[in-house]
């Protein structure tokens, strides 16, 4: 596309493609947010990140409690491993052009600090989408984000 004749926020639209950061919950709506993304890796050459916040099941600190050496699992490398296989499954072929990142912690507070560290240019979640909702899943996201977001709405339960 030639910008040269259109206001230099126009023409700087394009860079919003650049860098596009998916947090995946393994639900069939991040199915759907990954393959948005890949869509736009595709057609726009895009860098795509998925993205995991790991919750520790508590076994390190009942582990750690009673004395056990075996504390300190590696919840990242784990989760990496696992946003690894799901992308081999979920679309088998892209895992060489699509990056992996996973912190341990509360996910909207993990996914702002990776937000922060990575600095993509779109987010692209699947979220709860419910006007009826005060401060919904959506509205954090697209509040505390504080970069462009396409919300992929989460189907009805």
């Amino acid at each position: 596309m030639h910008v040269s004749n259109v206001e230099p926020t126009v023409a700087a639209a394009g860079r919003i493609l650049d860098r596009i950061l998916v947090p995946i919950d393994y639900s069939m709506d991040s199915h759907l947010a990954l393959g948005v993304a890949l869509e736009l890796q595709r057609t726009h050459g895009s860098t795509v990140r998925l993205f995991h916040a790991a919750e520790s099941d508590g076994s390190d600190d009942w582990l750690g409690g009673i004395g056990s050496p075996a504390v300190g699992g590696d919840w990242v490398a784990k989760a990496k491993g696992r946003l690894r296989r799901f992308l081999e499954n979920v679309a088998p072929g892209n895992a060489a052009n699509v990056e992996v990142s996973a912190r341990v912690g509360e996910t909207l507070h993990t996914l702002l600090a990776e937000i922060r560290e990575w600095r993509p240019s779109l987010l692209v979640a699947a979220a709860t989408v419910d006007a009826r909702v005060f401060r919904s899943a959506a509205q954090r996201i697209v509040r505390d984000a504080a970069i462009p977001t396409l919300i992929i709405p989460a189907a009805a339960k």
